[in-house]
């Protein structure tokens, strides 16, 4: 607030009003305070050219404060702008480099696949070889049991052909039909 001990035309030192200087005009425009006395004395003094002046310089003081404000933060956009750009541009080549790396993984892995493919055919396959192989196995077994049983047959040895076929049947009871040793003898016209 200004002093009251103001005199009339007297000019302060700092080119303002006298007991008011610019600090206190600028802390009172700071603080959002009430302009009014400072008003009300410049013109019972009648200078308010003073406190046009001192706001003019205030305002001046002001203006170069948001500009450098303004300069500041613009150069930190721009800083930030390029960070930015840098940013899309290494995010670009990554993606760029991802999709490489994928096609390539893709182009690996039909391989891997196809081969894989492969593989379970060939274990499939091999199973079933297997399978065939053991099959074969047996029916050998079986086959030259029925072919002893027809020799024995051929000779009139019908109790040794048919204790043959009684081994067949015990031996290979859940593996061989026992349709397949009645087809032996029915081409021979067995009666059992």
């Amino acid at each position: 607030m200004p002093s009251s001990g103001v005199e009339n035309g007297e000019k302060g030192g700092g080119g303002g009003l006298i007991g008011v200087d610019n600090s206190a005009l600028a802390s009172a425009i700071s603080n959002g305070e009430d302009l009014g006395p400072f008003i009300r004395m410049a013109f019972e003094i009648r200078r308010p050219e003073y406190l046009i002046h001192q706001l003019k310089g205030f305002v001046k003081k002001k203006e170069v404060e948001i500009e450098d404000m303004c300069k500041l933060h613009y150069s930190k956009f721009i800083r930030a702008f390029d960070e930015l750009r840098h940013v899309l541009l290494d995010a670009d080549e990554l993606k760029s480099r991802l999709a490489k790396k994928n096609k390539q993984l893709q182009l690996v892995g039909d391989g891997l696949l196809t081969m894989l493919d492969s593989l379970i055919e060939s274990h499939g396959t091999k199973k079933n070889l297997m399978g065939a192989i053991n099959s074969l196995k047996i029916c050998t077994v079986v086959v030259d049991l029925c072919m002893k049983m027809n020799d024995h047959v051929l000779e009139n040895g019908y109790y040794p052909a048919l204790k043959a076929l009684d081994i067949g049947r015990t031996t290979f009871c859940s593996l061989v039909c026992f349709l397949l040793f009645y087809c032996c003898f029915d081409e021979f016209n067995l009666q059992f």
